[in-house]
């Protein structure tokens, strides 16, 4: 599910301004992605959090990461469906 999708403002060479997509958040029950593409790819590069914070985690703490991972999930499927 999309949780952000982040914009930056940017002047094309005839001088129009527009806001480009940089990448988007997405929300899972367990994890927190980043989606990115550019024109150089055909397919969007997904990040999964948990693989880059992961390794400097415990167990435990990898439990309360995901905790709240799931609790902005819950609090953004609420969102949606109002």
């Amino acid at each position: 599910m999309i949780l952000k999708e982040v914009r930056k403002e940017v002047e094309d060479k005839k001088g129009n301004k527009t806001r480009k997509l940089m990448f988007i958040t997405l929300i899972e029950e367990d994890s927190l992605k980043i989606s990115i593409k550019n024109k150089d790819y055909k397919e969007s590069v997904l990040v999964d959090f948990n693989s880059i914070i992961g390794p400097y985690l415990d167990k435990a703490t990898i439990k309360q990461v995901r905790a709240i991972y799931k609790s902005i999930y819950s609090q953004k499927k609420k969102e949606v469906q109002s």
